[in-house]
């Protein structure tokens, strides 16, 4: 039998976004369908008599290889949700958590100043650039063609990375995330945390 379903990905500046409902709810964090996007709709074909999580599991399956067309988002991931059966579905990080969406939609902003520690600053595959579990901006990176001193092999993780979001950070090049870590360690910056009102 088919059954429908849509998969939805959270914003990309939520700070719940690829995070545990363990960690979501120790953080009151606020989580709504309004924080997500869809990025795909469609039907599987499913034995009769599943479960939804074990359907959940082949669809999770199903989208960490090749996509199929029109499918806009990353591979499924923890913090995702699926849509079957008019239920929600949170990609947790073991399992699947069935979402009534009663968390408050209605969120407070905090503004906090921190002190960046470079053992802290992390470079996600998505784009963003983390202190711990904090988005405090975004990156971009460009292989640069290097060789070696034989001048024969092209030297391998050789980046032009780029910092963005961060006041007087930006349009800085430098050629490593060591680099970057040295440069921005010890600097303050100032981040928002929203949580539920």
């Amino acid at each position: 039998m088919k059954k429908s379903f849509k998969i939805y990905q959270m914003h990309i500046e939520n700070n719940a976004k690829f995070m545990s409902l363990d960690f979501v709810k120790e953080n009151n964090l606020p989580l709504a369908l309004s924080d997500y996007e869809k990025v795909y709709e469609g039907e599987v074909e499913v034995p009769e008599g599943k479960s939804n999580e074990t359907v959940c599991d082949h669809i999770y399956m199903k989208f960490q290889g090749a996509k199929p067309e029109g499918y806009k988002g990353h591979s499924i991931s923890m913090s995702d949700v699926i849509e079957l059966d008019g239920k929600f579905y949170y990609c947790d990080e073991y399992c699947w958590e069935e979402l009534d969406w009663s968390v408050p939609t209605d969120t407070i902003e905090e503004k906090h100043n921190i002190t960046l520690n470079p053992e802290h600053i992390h470079f996600a595959q998505n784009g963003d650039l983390l202190h711990g579990n904090i988005k405090i901006g975004t990156w971009e990176k460009e292989v640069i063609g290097g060789r070696d001193r034989s001048g024969n092999k092209l030297v391998p993780f050789l980046y032009w990375i780029k910092i963005n979001d961060i006041p007087s950070f930006q349009h800085l090049p430098y050629y490593s995330r060591k680099e970057v870590r040295e440069h921005l360690a010890g600097k303050k910056v100032t981040i928002t945390i929203k949580r539920a009102a």
